[in-house]
C-alpha cells in the first residue's frame, strides 16, 4: 500500500507477542545466527528483570541459575557456555563446560579453545558450536564420556 500499514502492523505483533509475527531472522539464518538472537533476547529479558528487583546482587545461586539458563543440551551433554573476557584486548575466548549423567553421578569437562572473538554474544554462541564438535568427536585429542 505504500503507507508503511503493513510495517506498522508488523511492529505491532511482534510488540505484543503473537506467535504467528515472524522473527528478524532470514529463513535462511544459520544456527549461530538462531543462537546469538537468542541470547540477545535473553540478555534484554534479564535487563527488564532486573528493572523490577531492588538494587541488591543477585545471589550465588540465582546468578548461576542464569548463567545456566545458556546452556544447552545435546545428545545427552550439557554444554554450558562460559566466555571469559580479556581485559587487556577487550575480545572474548571460548571457555565450554560439558557434564553428563554416569551410572553413579555426574561428569564434567572443561575445554579452551583458543580464538579470539569481539562480542560476549558470538563467542557464546561459539562456544555452543564448539562443544557440540567435541560431543560429535570432530576435535581431535579431544573427548567426552
Amino acid at each position: 500500500r505504500g503507507d508503511g500499514a503493513a510495517e506498522r502492523a508488523g511492529l505491532e505483533n511482534r510488540r505484543w507477542g503473537n506467535p504467528s509475527a515472524s522473527s528478524n531472522l532470514a529463513p535462511s539464518a544459520t544456527f549461530e545466527q538462531v543462537v546469538i538472537e537468542y541470547l540477545q533476547c535473553l540478555r534484554s529479558l534479564r535487563h527488564v528483570e532486573s528493572l523490577f528487583k531492588n538494587s541488591k546482587k543477585c545471589s550465588p545461586a540465582k546468578e548461576r541459575e542464569l548463567e545456566m539458563s545458556q546452556s544447552v543440551t545435546y545428545k545427552g551433554y550439557t554444554i554450558q557456555p562460559a566466555p571469559r573476557h580479556l581485559v587487556d584486548t577487550g575480545q572474548w575466548e571460548l571457555n565450554v563446560f560439558i557434564s553428563w549423567a554416569t551410572e553413579d553421578d555426574e561428569d564434567s569437562r572443561h575445554f579452551v579453545k583458543t580464538g579470539r572473538y569481539a562480542t560476549e554474544d558470538e563467542a557464546t554462541a561459539q562456544c555452543i558450536i564448539y562443544g557440540q564438535q567435541i560431543v560429535d568427536g570432530q576435535v581431535p585429542g579431544l573427548s567426552v564420556g
